[in-house]
């Protein structure tokens, strides 16, 4: 399986007028899938719906309300919809796997599925500094935000420490090939209750859903991108037959795989 947690596919609403969407600069990439900002004065009143898929990120998203910045974390294990039109004034980072950890020093363990909303249920020491930058962005274009955003991360980034490179090394095995939890954790040299522990605490989520996450999206871009057959793209993705693939991606995205790719093709 090819790196599919760093393979960066923009939600359809991101491609639509009104949106400003940018890729990360070189020293980031390692770190960031993709940073996005609409506002109201260039986006259409009709609300945009869209799927969200888990991917093992985690997604850091500012509001610029009329009282305030208002900024909140989000690690999404489930598919969720979501009509954007009546918050029309944001900015997003959305971080790679063990992104949020390695940029904001965050143990992930501390994340549920949802939005926690930093200045109430979180204070990291960089919020105040954060908060500064965000009231001044309120005058400025999406791509100037964007820019200050980017420029802020980068500010963020230090030379990774052996842990570090063992978490982004953890990640990319589990993306390659197809194995179990235990087959995982020997290749590693972990026990798997040592590598379960990691995964909480660089990712948020277990070794198995990151590896389902990691299929699945690897998954959502062949049904994409190529003809094969549903039981091609199940053995290409490490499913053992066609039925659990079905089952597991059903359950995860919320439509089946030719569903899903019928209505990915016709737009």
């Amino acid at each position: 399986m090819a790196d599919a947690a760093k393979v960066f596919v923009p939600a359809r609403v991101f491609l639509q007028p009104g949106f400003s969407l940018s890729l990360p600069t070189p020293a980031l990439t390692v770190w960031v899938q993709c940073l996005w900002a609409v506002q109201a004065d260039q986006f259409s009143s009709v609300a945009k719906q869209e799927k969200f898929y888990p991917d093992g990120g985690v997604s850091l998203t500012i509001e610029f309300q009329s009282s305030g910045p208002v900024v909140w974390l989000a690690l999404n294990t489930q598919t969720y919809q979501e009509a954007i039109g009546d918050q029309v004034d944001l900015l997003s980072v959305r971080f790679q796997p063990v992104g949020a950890f390695g940029l904001l020093g965050l143990p992930l363990s501390d994340l549920t599925s949802g939005r926690v909303y930093l200045g109430q249920d979180l204070m990291p020491p960089w919020y105040g500094r954060l908060h500064e930058l965000l009231l001044r962005l309120y005058q400025l274009s999406p791509q100037e935000r964007l820019a200050a955003l980017q420029n802020w991360l980068l500010g963020r980034v230090t030379d990774m420490d052996r842990p570090m490179q063992r978490a982004v090394g953890m990640v990319s095995t589990a993306c390659a090939g197809q194995r179990s939890v235990a087959e995982l954790a020997a290749e590693l040299g972990f026990t798997k209750r040592t590598l379960e522990r990691y995964f909480s605490n660089y990712v948020g989520v277990t070794p198995a859903a990151f590896m389902r996450f990691a299929r699945l999206k690897q998954a959502r871009q062949l049904l994409q991108s190529n003809d094969g057959s549903i039981a091609e793209v199940a053995v290409a993705c490490g499913f053992y037959d066609q039925a659990h693939f079905c089952h597991t991606f059903k359950s995860l995205i919320l439509e089946s795989p030719s569903a899903y790719r019928a209505r990915k093709l016709s737009s």
